[in-house]
């Protein structure tokens, strides 16, 4: 989780999707939604991520945007 969320962000209800393979390379990517705390320590609510992973790495996380597919995944509680 240290790779994901700074520990500041105390994040609880970690949740993530099915990896899935990369349509065209190798990496695999994945999303992951937490509930978070800003670093004043105030609640942001429910924050999602996608990630790339490659070579058991995580080679990428950025905040999901509206062209993302994240909202349409099954989460499992991490």
């Amino acid at each position: 989780l240290e790779q994901v969320f700074t520990a500041a962000s105390q994040p609880t209800h970690v949740r993530v999707s099915a990896p899935r393979h990369e349509p065209s390379g190798v990496n695999w990517t994945a999303c992951v939604m937490a509930d978070l705390n800003s670093v004043m320590g105030k609640p942001l609510g429910s924050q999602t991520y996608r990630l790339t992973i490659g070579g058991n790495v995580i080679l990428d996380r950025r905040r999901v945007e509206g062209d993302d597919n994240c909202s349409s995944e099954s989460y499992e509680p991490l």
